[in-house]
């Protein structure tokens, strides 16, 4: 039952994101990626609404902001007890990472009206993982995973078209006693960025005129 809540309230947050997004201090990436620890995977979905707090310009910017990731994992070795690894699997496992970072972004991602083609982003803060079996139940101390800690966070942002994207690394250590043998948490997922554009709605119509007498010379020729 807590995995229909949880996904429940992940539908509820994905019905106010257009609102969100229309907002300019805000900025909404969801997308989809992996994350990877010993014998540990997953497939997950992200929703990371950000606050901007201080805006150094439309190019630059410092948030904070949280993500919602949850998924499941496939085929996973992980269980922390003495039996080998291979002596069973998980068939289907949950998967729930909320981290919450400040970051600092220049350039394409920074805020709503950045309106620029490339742009990255570095942050730090502090995140909490938690997965498990959703079978085998004589297994579940062994097999359920706990990991918290300090968060490092990048993010590459480009263009495609008229609509920006993210490749998003994220590295969370393990600072929890539980699963000592899983020192962190690689995440890496592309994002797409709500409400942002790489050019202002006049311009890009400017852009692809350009770009269509372009191509009209072209054939010409």
């Amino acid at each position: 039952m807590k995995y229909v809540f949880l996904y429940l309230f992940l539908l509820c947050i994905t019905s106010v994101l257009p609102a969100v997004a229309q907002n300019k201090r805000f900025v909404l990436p969801v997308g989809v990626g992996g994350i990877s620890a010993y014998h540990y995977d997953g497939f997950m979905l992200n929703v990371e609404p950000r606050l901007n707090l201080y805006k150094f310009s439309d190019q630059s910017g410092l948030s904070v902001g949280t993500s919602l990731a949850t998924g499941f994992g496939i085929s996973n070795k992980y269980r922390y007890n003495g039996e080998s690894a291979e002596s069973r699997k998980m068939d289907a496992g949950y998967r729930l990472s909320i981290p919450v970072t400040v970051n600092y972004t220049f350039g394409n991602g920074a805020t709503p009206v950045a309106f620029k083609k490339f742009g990255y982003s570095a942050g730090i803060g502090y995140g909490v993982h938690i997965g498990g079996s959703m079978g085998y139940p004589r297994y579940k101390d062994s097999s359920a995973v706990t990991v918290s800690g300090l968060v490092l966070d990048a993010k590459f942002n480009f263009p495609l078209r008229n609509t920006s994207w993210s490749l998003h690394p994220s590295y969370m250590f393990n600072y929890d006693t539980k699963n000592p043998d899983i020192t962190g948490l690689l995440t890496i997922s592309l994002q797409y960025n709500l409400g942002q554009k790489i050019y202002p709605k006049s311009s890009y119509r400017e852009y692809r005129e350009i770009r269509a007498q372009g191509k009209r010379y072209q054939h010409e020729q």
